[in-house]
């Protein structure tokens, strides 16, 4: 191994490193969030509405985010299929539940898209146009949540539900400022550049030679204004579901709010469980939950009640792709 080598090997060690570090913090941080909410609760309370569970609805919760998973398959491969008509639904399908089962044990927020990234690398010829597919996807999903985020803030503002501090309305026009930029963005050539060593780094060997080649590919995505703005149409859809997943889960254990305050509030709440100061929104979806549904008479066990079983039907969804990894392994050809 010639000096350049070991150089770049320690480097990657390092980098390694210190995202194993910053994964351990924010995982004490959101550990933190969630016992000082804890000592706030009544547990006698919690655990009397917990008990009080209609199984029938948390079922229904866990159809509709079953259902929300095939939907969110069917967006990326709607965007990948442009360019591979070739790849069936079953088999996007299975890849994606496998990354979201493999990605829950890796110490980094962005596991599921990890896992897509270093799949196609290693089993695809030509992985480049699937790569690019993936990040196009997660801008798509980012961007019609900023719509969905900045509607509802601008509707709980008119409405006066509760006073929206300065804090709040600052986070949600940089968010959205953000999800308007990083589409621009990827026409500058330092952008690309970063992007591009992200992903070898996560793949493991080099994807793309140079910043022309990754730009090329992730440009011919959004030269196809139709194809993106019905993609754009499949994520608010997405969202459209996730907040039934909430509203169905708080009908189970018969929360006293109506569902028009989950429209209101849900896309804010997605949007402050995803700040990068906490994993998985540990701690953040629990709080925000009780922030803005406390404003309309929502006690706080209840909310947390939500914010529990909603965690506990997203780990039963990671049960087939648990169930695909052990009969089948990982598909051979996905990408």
């Amino acid at each position: 191994m010639n000096e350049l080598a070991i150089k770049d090997t320690a480097a990657l060690s390092v980098r390694a490193d210190r995202s194993k570090v910053l994964f351990y913090l924010r995982l004490a941080l959101g550990g933190l969030l969630l016992v000082a909410l804890f000592r706030m609760l009544d547990i006698h309370s919690l655990a009397v509405t917990l008990a009080s569970v209609k199984p029938s609805f948390v079922a229904l919760a866990l159809l509709a985010m079953m259902i929300n998973l095939l939907v969110k398959t069917y967006r990326w491969g709607f965007i990948l299929r442009m360019h591979r008509p070739d790849i069936s639904f079953g088999q996007l399908a299975r890849l994606n539940f496998l990354s979201l089962f493999i990605g829950n044990f890796l110490p980094t927020s962005l596991a599921h898209d990890a896992v897509r990234i270093y799949y196609v690398s290693r089993r695809a010829a030509d992985p480049r146009v699937a790569i690019s597919s993936i990040f196009a996807d997660r801008v798509i999903g980012n961007f019609s949540l900023a719509i969905a985020a900045v509607s509802a803030f601008l509707a709980v503002k008119l409405t006066g539900v509760f006073q929206v501090g300065a804090l709040m309305s600052y986070g949600i026009g940089v968010f959205l400022l953000l999800s308007l930029a990083i589409p621009l963005a990827l026409r500058n050539g330092a952008v690309i550049d970063a992007i591009r060593s992200l992903l070898n780094r996560f793949a493991g060997r080099k994807l793309f030679e140079n910043v022309h080649d990754l730009s090329e590919h992730l440009l011919l995505y959004w030269k196809h204004a139709p194809l993106m703005s019905k993609a754009l149409a499949i994520a608010l859809l997405n969202l459209f579901i996730a907040v039934l997943e909430f509203y169905l889960i708080a009908r189970s254990i018969a929360a006293p709010v109506s569902i028009h305050y989950f429209f209101l509030f849900i896309p804010l709440v997605i949007l402050l469980s995803m700040l990068p100061v906490s994993v998985g929104g540990l701690g953040l979806l629990e709080g925000a939950l009780v922030f803005f549904f406390s404003s309309v008479g929502v006690p706080a066990e209840t909310s947390v009640s939500i914010a529990l079983l909603h965690r506990a039907i997203q780990l039963v969804c990671l049960l087939p792709g648990a169930a695909f990894y052990l009969l089948q392994g990982i598909p051979r050809t996905a990408a």
